[in-house]
This record gives C-alpha cells, sequence and structure tokens, in this order.
C-alpha cells in the first residue's frame, strides 16, 4: 500500500485504469488471468526498452491504477462499495457533499454540477472552434443508477467508481480536507485522523534524483512525494519545475513549500496546495481551456501558462 500510495509500485497505465464491472483485479493483475493481455500493466513490459531500475519501491512514476487497485483491497477488506465506503469514512464525517457518480447525487446537487469543457473534439484541439462538452453534461437530470452495479461483488473492481479523480466535489468541500489536514487531523474540533498519521502521510516517500534517473519527473513537475500527496519543492527552471510561486515573489528562503495535488481531466485544470508551517493553502479549479495545454507551459515551471498566473494572484490576495 505505501508504493502504491507513493506511487513507486511497478504498475503502469500502459494497459488501461478503468474497466467495466466483468473485469476482475485479479484477471486483469496475475498472469494468466482472463484479462492480463500482454502484462503492460507491469514495468517490466512497459518500459523494457529503458535503462533504470524498475523494481518495486526503486522507481517513481505517477499511475492512475494505483487507486483503482487501493479501492478494489478497501472493498475486500470491509465488504462495501468504495463510493459508499468513502461516503462513510470520509465525506459525511467532514460534512462534505460529493460523490463518485452523478448517480449518487440528488437533483438538487445535479443540478449544481459543472460540466467540463474544452476546445478538443476527437482529440484535435481547435482555438476557434466551440467549447465542446466532455463529462457531466447532464442537463440537471440525475442518471439512472448503472445496472452493472446491482450484482457488483466488493473487492473484484473498484476502478467502476474513478477512484484517481471520479469525486464530484466542490472548492468549499475540498477545503474542509484541506484544514482538516492543516490542524494535524482535526475538523471542527473533531478528530478525524491521528496527528501521527498525517505526520506519515506528508512526509517524503520519495525525492526525485537526477543523478539516479530514480524516476519519471514529468517534466520536472513530480519532485517529492507522500503518501498520496505530492511535495513541491520549489524547483524552477524555464518550463520545468514544481515552483508554484514566480520567481519575483519574495517568501521565505523555500518559497512556498506546499502539500498537496495536481488534478487534469477532460479540460478539468486544478490545484489543491497548503504549507503546513504557514496554514496558507490555495486551491483553484478550471473546467476546461481553448488550446492545448502541452503547447502552453509556463514561464518558471512545469504548470500551464494560465495555472501560473492564477496562482500568482491567488497568493498576492493572501498577504
Amino acid at each position: 500500500a505505501r508504493m502504491l500510495l507513493s506511487h513507486t509500485s511497478s504498475l503502469r497505465d500502459d494497459a488501461g485504469y478503468n474497466f467495466p464491472a466483468e473485469v476482475s483485479m485479479q484477471s486483469f493483475l496475475v498472469p494468466g488471468g482472463a484479462h492480463y493481455g500482454d502484462g503492460k500493466q507491469w514495468a517490466g513490459q512497459a518500459e523494457s526498452a529503458k535503462a533504470g531500475d524498475f523494481a518495486p519501491g526503486h522507481f517513481f512514476h505517477y499511475v492512475n491504477l494505483n487507486w483503482g487497485v487501493l479501492g478494489s483491497v478497501m472493498e475486500a477488506v470491509t465488504g462495501q462499495r468504495f463510493d459508499v465506503l468513502m461516503q462513510e469514512l470520509v465525506l459525511r464525517p467532514l460534512h462534505i457533499t460529493g460523490a463518485y457518480h452523478p448517480e449518487s447525487l440528488s437533483a438538487h446537487d445535479v443540478a449544481d454540477l459543472a460540466v467540463l469543457y474544452r476546445k478538443q473534439k476527437n482529440e484535435v484541439w481547435d482555438v476557434h472552434g466551440p467549447w465542446v462538452a466532455q463529462t457531466d453534461d447532464l442537463h440537471a437530470q440525475v442518471p439512472e443508477p448503472r445496472a452493472a452495479l446491482a450484482h457488483y461483488v466488493p473487492g473484484t473492481n473498484a476502478t467502476l467508481f474513478s477512484p484517481q479523480g471520479g469525486l464530484r466535489i466542490s472548492v468549499r468541500g475540498l477545503s474542509h480536507i484541506m484544514l482538516m489536514l492543516m490542524n494535524q487531523g482535526e475538523s471542527d474540533g473533531v478528530r478525524f485522523l491521528q496527528a501521527s498519521t498525517v505526520q506519515t502521510m506528508l512526509s517524503q516517500q520519495w525525492r526525485y534524483d537526477p543523478l539516479r534517473l530514480n524516476g519519471d519527473d514529468y517534466r520536472g513537475l513530480f519532485q517529492s512525494w507522500g503518501l498520496g500527496v505530492q511535495r513541491f519543492m520549489d524547483v524552477s527552471a524555464a518550463h520545468y519545475g514544481d515552483r508554484l510561486l514566480p520567481p519575483s515573489v519574495q517568501t521565505t528562503s523555500n518559497g512556498f513549500s506546499a502539500i498537496g495535488h495536481l488534478g487534469f481531466a477532460y479540460g478539468l485544470e486544478s490545484g489543491f496546495f497548503f504549507d503546513p508551517r504557514s496554514k496558507n493553502g490555495m486551491i483553484y479549479v478550471i473546467g476546461g481551456v481553448g488550446a492545448d495545454p502541452e503547447t502552453h507551459l509556463g514561464n518558471y515551471s512545469s504548470l500551464s501558462i494560465w495555472e501560473e498566473e492564477i496562482l500568482s494572484a491567488l497568493y498576492q490576495h493572501l498577504q
């Protein structure tokens, strides 16, 4: 579990990370399984042509599949579906309205659900074209429950709930999680996590070493990782690094060395960052972009240029 949370396992996304109900994690991960294929879900197959030590625990590579495996393990241990379990363990205790699929939201909340857009259709960007709805374009109608869930056996395939990023949640809801972590596991005076648990989550499990090439740093964006959270180390160069503030902003000698996570999907660009020392935090959500982020990188980091501008404006507002 520690390797999965720190992205240092030998799993990879090359064979996919969202599967229909009839695909079990066992049949997908175990050689000889009905859905094992040619084994590209393992680093030995996915990266055999590259140099490096890809054995478990040695190499960082961000993998969405990790969350599907962890969710399936949680289901197997508890006997409950991942989405139901997260309602009981996290969302309701923290007074957060949210769900891992719109079918589980009320009509009121579906009507308030943001649609993600981008100027991309069939994988082609057109900056002069129309905005194209990407997901959750429900016209305020609650979707019917998925038929496959009626006979789903918890512990077999939690990718059905997209634990890697399918949670529909508001910025206010995210702030409840951030405040809990800032306060060492307390939320509104109630103990949610032990302080030692939060400390372990936020502590460094992996750090990029350019000499050993011990991970895929994704153009410098990934420099350090805890358990389920990214550690931003203030590394900066032209179009490279994980710095969250422009070089012109004078903070401490360490800049804004924050803890958090980024989100990219269907045009969405989002960020959740906080400094455990100062207890300053920033959350942003962009509902879609009109041009390819890969060709509009920032000036001093691997983030997009519009993310850099939003973060600069947010930080100036904090002062």
